[in-house]
């Protein structure tokens, strides 16, 4: 990715900072955007998910762009069995889960200073169907 800002000579606008979000204290400051993909389902189910929020909202300017990208079990036809059969894996790992629902995660937003929503919602077309879900930090925490 820092690679890719630089080939396009964009690195006096884009700053790039890759980290692991349960073991850092802290992300910096001044974000205006913040994007995940797949790694907070387990936050969700163990009581984690709102504090973390409230750290990634800490690290970003008001009105600032939070991306979430998970995988959806909110799908039908083959997609579906798909993700049943992901998450019988994953449960046999001994993972809680691998999704992320919807309501869980503009719950969780909503309480760590977040709103706005807008979504794109699972294309059946792909084998792994996920879920867009972007929010507005709307709030200090």
């Amino acid at each position: 990715m820092a690679g890719e800002i630089r080939e396009k000579r964009a690195e006096d606008r884009l700053h790039f900072h890759a980290f692991k979000g349960w073991e850092t204290e802290d992300f910096g400051s001044e974000y205006d955007l913040f994007f995940v993909s797949n790694f907070m389902y387990e936050m969700g189910f163990n009581g984690t998910l709102i504090p973390f929020l409230k750290k990634v909202n800490r690290s970003m300017v008001t009105g600032g762009i939070f991306i979430s990208n998970h995988i959806s079990t909110d799908t039908q036809g083959e997609s579906r069995l798909i993700t049943k059969i992901m998450e019988l894996m994953t449960r046999t790992m001994g993972y809680v889960t691998h999704h992320l629902p919807e309501s869980m995660l503009k719950n969780a937003l909503t309480e760590a200073g977040f709103g706005e929503f807008k979504a794109q919602y699972p294309d059946e077309n792909l084998p792994f169907p996920t879920l867009i879900l972007s929010a507005k930090k709307i709030k200090n925490m």
